[in-house]
């Protein structure tokens, strides 16, 4: 009697797991990235993030690819992703492994710690003009190397954001932010310096006394003295106390992900560790519950995302998909289709995968947000054979996110406690910059799925330094809000474009000045809006640098004088907005030249394009042979080269100085050795003075 009640339950919860997010299926969108297929080593991708860097609204993409330079896809919305990593000052390091994004320096932009393997990783402040400047010896981070995971936090409540690194053969580090400048590593004192192989790694507060406690996940393939994970206990202090083993959750498998959330709606934070097989340890993921006492009771197997003993975990991201108002699990899997876990809300979950479109992507790194901006969590993960971008189909479900602008605390809010109640569902979460496996999802906005609900009691926000904002009875939902700090709610100033100069135009210093125009951003709060002017360039000979802002501008025009712009150089140009409290940049940065009028006389006549571009091959598809055409607008090294699905350079067009002009490339379906390439699709590639473009070509039998 009792084991058929048994089959009955489980059967209910598979049928509702399966009912419940049948209707929530995914879309595979992978072609809006360009370019989608990993370079280098296939299985090195290992960290994903999903972070807004230029602050327009739209949530980019970075993953590492090991050995060789990764992505950083920038959102261009409906004309999908293009990685712009080249393009903007940014040399990530030797072996990358994952990035994590936060605003250290309280400017509203969001800064990047790289995590390189076998070197120190480099810590890039955002020059809120499209570019990045690295600033480790500056700011003194110098951190170990094999760098395994990397997490943002306000661990004193001072409202400074600091940096916890974790390492693998070395000890971790705590740096502590002493004035939105510099940092002072205090990891001896902190006692953070854990024993073992160090991985991932993430904030959270476990004991609700406010401050923010940190859970590693630690990784040994023989060894399981080096594998025991870790919880270190905020003594309110600035240091640590280990109590990983008293609190229940010091396992030593091969540790990888961490996440930190509340799955069962008690208001106290859970614990989630993948982890991979390593004979004889198993590869069972592990899911700590917490039992309110700054203890954890393993209930992995209960809630049924342990997985099968030969697991092989990676990357994990939590998100509650369906919007159904409980929040879900999905994990990269090498062995097997990757999981999502659909929480039932009865403290179980069932993987849904299948039923939801998820494909057997062997991939390593996942990170989720919403990055058509739908109001419904998207996936992205990397790794073998290509990146994989899934739109989420949506639903009926309705939903609503809150991002918090701090203003004695750090400027996203980072370990604030949110909380929302509505008439059925009562729901925490704590914002975060970095977590899973040298990952970070969309953890600097807090998403909750309302189910049914079309109101919203009360929102609570608990800031870190002490401040407590109660907003009442939301009657519109479906919407992103901002919580400001102490003052209450506010929407962010509309996304909007640059006009002219536009992009590739060549100006020359005769004319009297250049006169800069961009589209309007409005107000959803009808307050006024000031425009900040970002300007910098490269002198096109000696390489000299030039910048300059200009702020407090109320019109969506401005004149800059000729004689205050040297000539000869190579621009960016950028605006963004403010409310006073928010801001929005524009959907774009653009170059343009600004030459001497010599240079314009002497090509008086002639037929010189006025900005680089690549246009579509023709035939497309093509066999055996199509033809490429290409323009630049001055003297340039210029690279044209062909790439297959993998990433690898198989042919070599054009590699030389190149004076202004049009230029027509064919290619004959040839390797560089003179091979005959298969059939398939190729990416063909320019380069040229800080100018990349690339296009798609299919190759027929």
């Amino acid at each position: 009697m009792q084991i058929s009640k048994l089959l009955v339950k489980a059967l209910s919860l598979a049928i509702f797991g399966l009912s419940a997010l049948c209707s929530q299926t995914f879309t595979d969108v992978s072609s809006l990235l360009m370019p989608d297929f990993p370079i280098g080593s296939v299985s090195g991708q290992r960290g994903a993030s999903a972070a807004d860097f230029n602050n327009d609204g739209l949530v980019d993409i970075y993953h590492a690819n090991f050995q060789n330079p990764g992505r950083l896809y920038l959102n261009q919305g409906n004309d999908g992703f293009i990685d712009v990593l080249p393009d903007i000052g940014i040399d990530e390091g030797t072996n990358m492994w994952g990035a994590a994004f936060g605003d250290y320096n309280q400017d509203g932009y969001l800064d990047i710690i790289f995590e390189d393997l076998s070197a120190q990783s480099k810590l890039y402040r955002n020059n809120r003009n499209f570019t990045f400047t690295e600033i480790n010896d500056s700011a003194n981070v110098l951190v170990n190397t094999l760098a395994q995971g990397a997490a943002w936090g306000d661990f004193n409540r001072d409202g400074n954001l600091d940096l916890f690194i974790v390492n693998d053969h070395g000890p971790n580090q705590l740096f502590k932010n002493l004035n939105r400048e510099t940092f002072l590593d205090i990891s001896i004192s902190a006692n953070v310096q854990t024993y073992g192989n160090s991985y991932g790694v993430s904030w959270g507060d476990i004991n609700n006394d406010h401050y923010p406690d940190a859970y590693i996940a630690t990784c040994h393939p023989s060894s399981p003295l080096r594998s025991i994970n870790h919880l270190l206990l905020n003594n309110r202090d600035e240091t640590f106390t280990d109590i990983g083993q008293v609190a229940g959750v010091a396992d030593s498998l091969a540790g990888w992900s961490v996440l930190m959330f509340d799955y069962d709606h008690d208001f106290d934070i859970d614990i989630f560790c993948t982890n991979s097989f390593h004979d004889p340890r198993p590869g069972f993921n592990r899911l700590y519950r917490n039992e309110g006492d700054s203890t954890f009771i393993n209930a992995s197997f209960q809630a049924g995302v342990a997985g099968g003993i030969l697991e092989d975990s990676f990357g994990a991201a939590e998100a509650d998909f369906d919007n159904d108002g409980w929040t879900d699990i999905y994990i990269a899997d090498l062995n097997h289709r990757d999981r999502l876990y659909h929480n039932n809300g009865d403290g179980t979950f069932i993987d849904v995968a299948l039923a939801a479109g998820i494909a057997n992507n062997e991939h390593r790194a996942v990170a989720v947000a919403d990055f058509n901006n739908d109001g419904w969590i998207d996936i992205f993960t990397a790794g073998q054979q290509h990146n994989i971008l899934m739109y989420n189909n949506g639903g009926s479900n309705h939903w609503i996110r809150i991002t918090l602008r701090g203003i004695s605390d750090n400027y996203y809010g980072v370990d604030a406690r949110v909380e929302i109640y509505t008439d059925t569902l009562k729901q925490l979460q704590e914002i975060r910059a970095g977590d899973s496996f040298c990952s970070q999802s969309h953890n600097l906005t807090a998403h909750f799925g309302l189910g049914q609900n079309t109101s919203i009691d009360s929102i609570i926000v608990r800031w870190p330094g002490g401040t407590v904002d109660r907003i009442a009875n939301i009657q519109q939902v479906d919407q992103q809000i901002t919580i400001v700090e102490g003052i209450g709610i506010n929407h962010r100033p509309t996304t909007f474009n640059l006009v002219t100069p536009a992009d590739g135009d060549t100006l020359h210093d005769s004319d009297p000045g250049i006169q800069f125009s961009w589209r309007p951003a409005s107000d959803p709060d009808s307050e006024p809006l000031i425009y900040n002017f970002y300007l910098s360039g490269n002198d096109l000979n000696s390489g000299a640098t030039y910048d300059t802002v200009i702020t407090g501008i109320s019109d969506t025009t401005m004149f800059l004088s000729s004689n205050l712009i040297p000539a000869n150089y190579s621009y960016l140009w950028t605006v963004d907005v403010s409310d006073g409290l928010l801001l929005t940049a524009s959907t774009n940065a653009w170059k343009f030249l600004f030459q001497q009028q010599t240079t314009a006389i002497t090509t008086q006549g002639l037929n010189v394009p006025g900005k680089f571009d690549l246009k579509q091959n023709y035939p497309n598809p093509f066999n055996p042979t199509t033809t490429i055409n290409y323009q630049i607008p001055f003297q340039s090294a210029v690279e044209i080269a062909i790439y297959n699905i993998l990433g690898e350079k198989i042919r070599v067009l054009a590699d030389e100085n190149q004076a202004a002009g049009f230029y027509t490339l064919q290619w004959d379906g040839k390797s560089q050795s003179g091979d005959q390439a298969p059939a398939g699709i190729y990416i063909y590639r320019i380069r040229a003075e800080g100018f990349t473009k690339s296009r798609k070509m299919l190759l027929m039998k």
